[in-house]
């Protein structure tokens, strides 16, 4: 793994776990669900992001996320807040999957 790498996601334990991130609007919650030590969905649950933007934040960056099984995406121009928050709630719930061990 590069040493960019926050998080080794290859030992995640399966399971479905609710991150928090902040984004422009305040606190979203993303569901990341891992099976087979893989993330094959993130879900935003609950957020007051900009209608417009985020759903393209939300399926952009979990479609990248999911294939290449990083969290070193680059945030979406003209969205960049929700796209941290985005990116941050993954990262929240993938830290559960990685204590769970």
């Amino acid at each position: 793994a590069s040493s960019q790498s926050i998080v080794d996601l290859d030992s995640l334990k399966d399971g479905t776990y609710i991150g928090t991130g902040i984004g422009f609007g305040g606190i979203m919650q993303v569901e990341v669900i891992v099976e087979n030590n893989r993330i094959i969905e993130i879900y935003p649950i609950s957020h007051s992001e900009t209608t417009g933007y985020y759903e393209e934040v939300f399926k952009k960056i979990s479609l990248e996320i999911i294939e290449t099984q990083n969290l070193n995406i680059d945030t979406i121009s003209g969205a960049t807040a929700s796209s941290r928050g985005f990116i941050n709630g993954v990262k929240s719930g993938i830290s559960q999957a990685l204590e769970r061990k």
